[in-house]
């Protein structure tokens, strides 16, 4: 075979991989703009097929990933915003559950929740348990934050009176 050849038989290689790329990604972004229009199970089924994962936790996760990429990169999202989004969500709430713990007595102190974190569920321990964690973050930072979540977390949700006074007073959990 000549070096013409072998040349344009490596740029025709390229040119079809390129192409893959290309219809693999379009594939992917049409799953994505299915998933989100209609809440169908296409994303689903597109993760599955271009991953090889199906019906497990990791496919789960590889839904999640790529649906947060594509947001991002389609700048629906900013990755800081979904991170703040998360920290909002998850441990601004296990805060005010805190409190509601302490209002009704089932805990004396909030030394007493952040001792059954650290050592029944493996919360950092360098990190003190979440009302340790809130007193270093700040109260009045973390209602503002409950309250940008507020509307998200339903009917069920409730702020703590706990953490309501202790935040208006300028006080901590922590002496």
């Amino acid at each position: 075979m000549s070096a013409e050849a072998n040349e344009d038989k490596t740029v025709r290689s390229r040119t079809n991989n390129a192409r893959n790329d290309v219809l693999t990604g379009g594939i992917l972004v049409a799953a994505i703009i299915m998933f989100v229009g209609t809440g169908s199970q296409m994303m689903s089924i597109a993760t599955g097929t271009l991953t090889g994962l199906t019906g497990s936790a990791e496919h789960s996760l590889a839904i999640a990933v790529v649906l947060n990429i594509a947001l991002i990169l389609f700048g629906w999202r900013r990755y800081s915003d979904l991170s703040e989004e998360i920290i909002e969500r998850t441990l601004y709430t296990m805060v005010n559950e805190g409190a509601k713990i302490l209002e009704e007595g089932m805990a004396q102190r909030p030394s007493d929740i952040d001792v059954v974190w650290v050592y029944g569920y493996g919360w950092p321990v360098y990190r003190g348990g979440p009302m340790h964690w809130a007193d270093g973050e700040g109260l009045a930072k973390i209602v503002e934050g409950l309250r940008r979540q507020e509307a998200r977390m339903g009917s069920d949700f409730s702020f703590s009176e706990l953490l309501l006074d202790k935040t208006t007073k300028g006080e901590r959990f922590g002496r």
